[in-house]
């Protein structure tokens, strides 16, 4: 047996889900910004570093007695550690720049998604044209509000379509359809 294609399944049929977790808009501008970011510091971390350096070297060249002076080992460290230092740091609040702007993002997708569950759940299925399609989750959920505020415009019809009928001896299951209306 077969486990990607089960028996019972054709060849090629749709079994499994098809949920994509990513967002290919912001996650695309995302990874350019942070790597244009990187090349620009890089850049910059390597420009200071070269200048410091130089500035040791040249100072060094033009010394005469070596006495009483740090060795150039620990100076030469000492500047490609601040370096180092700074280059640390500038990552590090890239990362928390992005991060806040993926919560943002995130938050914004589910805070949307929220709303329309919450007035799901309490049976409002008025227009939702005031709600923006942020995300491909959102306009999921607002295709499948649409389909139940039709299907339950369809019901109500239909349940005053039978309580519209005169039935003498069946009062209360006219009663009944009345109070389920109010439901809707």
């Amino acid at each position: 047996m077969n486990p990607v294609n089960p028996i019972s399944l054709p060849p090629g049929a749709p079994h499994s889900r098809k949920v994509h977790y990513i967002d290919h808009v912001l996650q695309k501008w995302m990874l350019i910004a942070l790597v244009v970011l990187e090349v620009v510091v890089l850049s910059a971390a390597g420009a200071i570093l070269y200048w410091r350096l130089s500035l040791i070297v040249d100072e060094s060249v033009y010394r005469i007695h070596l006495g009483g002076q740090p060795s150039m080992f620990s100076v030469l460290l000492k500047e490609s550690l601040w370096v180092l230092a700074g280059l640390v740091a500038a990552n590090l609040l890239a990362l928390f720049v992005a991060d806040r702007i993926w919560v943002r993002y995130v938050r914004s997708i589910v805070i949307a998604l929220r709303d329309l569950l919450t007035q799901s759940r309490g049976l409002d299925f008025r227009d939702d044209a005031h709600m923006l399609q942020r995300h491909k989750v959102v306009s999921l959920a607002l295709g499948w509000r649409r389909q139940e505020r039709t299907r339950l415009q369809r019901l109500q019809h239909a349940i005053e379509a039978v309580a519209a009928q005169p039935s003498a001896d069946n009062d209360e299951f006219r009663t009944g359809l009345l109070a389920l209306r109010g439901h809707l």
